[in-house]
């Protein structure tokens, strides 16, 4: 059974981290961050961007606003060209904000062999990072995401091994994040676009509106298990497991000015 107590000091946490951390786009990173346990700990460290350029994204875009960036297939419709990815805003610091896609945008596997993994090295992190990044923004755009030091945090229920601190531009929420950035089991509820659907998405047709289930980034139960939300919204500690096909929801810092 979930510990709420502890669920609410580890959420609390995290707010405190949050407002201590100061996220900055510059010079590329290094990759070698030492591995912080603390379940509380925000993704986002730090960041870094090589950029030249002036952001197009809405400067006065606020958490709860929904703005967009780059482009990846969700009608299922190839021959008329990508659609236009709508982001969630999830927190504004420094000129830069946190965002998740509104919808999940496409199917995969946290990692491709059911073995013990974790982020840093399941084939979903690289397939973020390479695939979809490359398809999803233009070399413009690919300028206003942040390289983002992710906390590598620890199920805080299960105890099992989140692995190291990763750099990544693009990556997944943790339990943590998800559950600080949305208030309730419904804020956290998601629809998978046609695309994802027809890559293997489960959607709820009868129940939960149609909604689907989404990893996060998570160790679950055990090493070769990774935390997801349920079509209803609710936090799965216990994960399915990495070689089950879920919904992707990416996330990533980006500039706003």
């Amino acid at each position: 059974m979930k510990n709420k107590t502890l669920k609410s000091i580890i959420a609390s946490l995290l707010s405190v981290a949050m407002l201590m951390i100061f996220v900055a786009c510059g010079g590329s990173g290094s990759g070698e961050d030492k591995k912080n346990n603390s379940a509380g700990a925000s993704a986002s460290d730090n960041a870094d961007m090589n950029s030249d350029g002036k952001s197009t994204i809405d400067k006065n875009a606020q958490v709860g606003d929904y703005i967009t960036f780059g482009s990846y297939e969700q009608d299922n419709n190839i021959s008329n060209g990508k659609e236009t990815i709508e982001w969630l805003v999830l927190e504004v610091r420094d000129g830069k904000a946190l965002v998740i896609s509104k919808y999940a945008l496409d199917c995969k596997q946290y990692n491709e062999e059911y073995v013990d993994t974790s982020w840093e090295n399941c084939t979903l992190r690289a397939w973020l990072n390479n695939d979809f990044y490359n398809t999803a923004f233009s070399d413009t755009e690919k300028n206003e995401i942040c390289t983002t030091n992710i906390i590598a945090e620890d199920n805080f229920e299960s105890g099992t091994d989140a692995g190291n601190d990763t750099q990544d531009k693009v990556f997944l929420l943790s339990i943590s994040e998800v559950e600080t950035y949305f208030s309730s089991d419904e804020e956290r509820m998601c629809k998978p676009s046609k695309y994802a659907i027809n890559n293997g998405v489960f959607e709820y047709v009868d129940s939960y509106e149609g909604n689907c289930w989404w990893w996060l980034r998570s160790p679950g139960t055990a090493l070769n298990y990774a935390s997801y939300i349920y079509g209803g919204g609710i936090v799965v500690y216990d994960g399915e497991g990495v070689d089950f096909g879920h919904a992707i929801r990416p996330a990533m810092w980006i500039t706003v000015g």
